[in-house]
């Protein structure tokens, strides 16, 4: 009896022992919560491109495109004097139909701000009545402007042959600076970007300018020109300069 009550007293002894061991392990235990952040990152694609090619005057023609220097059949030249500066030149029946072209490509991942600035001079002779009319030698006759006569007619294309504009070369000017924007959203494909006055007309990103001094399109003023450049005739107010000077300029913006 005596042993069995022992036993039990043992028993309890180890239940005890047991359940402090458990209590004394379970101290030990924590919560633990983990978490791992990371990232990659590349440079966003900036890949704006802007070419230009070709020119819009030379020092001699012939009846089509501009000639080179041993073409036989050239009917326009500048004087080759030895004391003479070489200038381009332009005259009733000439024309340049290879012109000058640019571009502007890429899709930019970023925004960015596109800048087109246009310098220009033109052959103008001002709206007048009363002027003199050397076509037929004797300074008899007179010949009057409703309007500026503007002599030299541009045709501004896209790379598929549409007309974006053509007119005077102001008319040009004002068309390429209006492609001015002082936003364009990233991803914006510039090849497509901008579209023609008539709202449809895709530019492509090419732009190829041209002209054209048409042959006997009005033969007074024209010679009137010609004689005020010769300096047989001095008219202050006729310009006998022309000039195109293009600047695109395609910045990142924040």
């Amino acid at each position: 009896m005596k042993k069995n009550k022992m036993m039990r007293v043992a028993s309890a002894l180890l239940v005890a022992v047991l359940l402090t061991t458990s209590v004394i392990s379970g101290t030990y235990a924590k919560y633990t919560t983990a978490e791992e952040a990371g990232d990659t990152a590349r440079v966003a694609k900036w890949g704006v491109g802007i070419t230009t090619s070709g020119t819009l005057f030379a020092e001699q023609y012939k009846d089509a495109p501009i000639a080179n220097a041993s073409d036989d059949s050239i009917t326009v030249q500048v004087a080759n004097h030895a004391d003479a500066t070489t200038d381009n030149v332009v005259a009733p029946g000439t024309k340049n139909e290879d012109g000058i072209t640019f571009t502007l490509t890429g899709t930019p991942e970023v925004d960015l701000a596109l800048t087109i600035a246009v310098e220009t001079k033109d052959i103008v002779l001002p709206k007048k009545d009363g002027y003199t009319d050397y076509t037929d030698g004797n300074k008899v006759d007179t010949f009057d402007l409703a309007n500026d006569y503007h002599p030299v007619v541009f045709t501004l294309t896209n790379g598929a042959g549409g007309t974006l504009a053509t007119g005077t070369i102001e008319a040009i000017k004002t068309y390429l600076e209006g492609l001015t924007r002082a936003k364009i959203d990233s991803n914006t494909n510039l090849d497509t970007y901008f579209v023609g006055t008539d709202g449809t007309t895709k530019t492509d990103g090419t732009y190829k300018l041209t002209w054209e001094w048409a042959f006997e399109q009005n033969n007074k003023a024209d010679t009137y020109i010609g004689n005020v450049i010769a300096g047989t005739v001095t008219d202050a107010t006729c310009k006998t300069d022309i000039s195109f000077d293009i600047t695109i300029t395609a910045d990142q913006i924040n």
